[in-house]
């Protein structure tokens, strides 16, 4: 299968699911602009905040200086 079918086949479960929703981009009509839906950005807030909840006990054991150096190192992490 080709890359480019993959990906459409993709985007179009995603719109069939209303997650995603694709406007034709007026700059350049062999291109589309894909935007979240509210359903999309609800259910992605909903899942980092079970994620949230989820880990909190784990750091329950750790001082407020450990906590600090925690996030300081991981202020220093590269995200890409």
């Amino acid at each position: 299968m080709h890359p480019e079918r993959a990906v459409t086949q993709l985007l179009e479960t995603l719109a069939s699911a209303g997650l995603v929703e694709s406007d034709l981009n007026p700059h350049d009509g062999r291109s589309r602009i894909l935007n979240l839906t509210e359903r999309a950005r609800a259910d992605i807030a909903e899942f980092e905040q079970q994620v949230v909840t989820d880990l909190t006990p784990r750091f329950d054991t750790l001082t407020d200086n450990e906590l600090a150096t925690l996030a300081d190192l991981l202020n220093h992490l590269e995200i890409p």
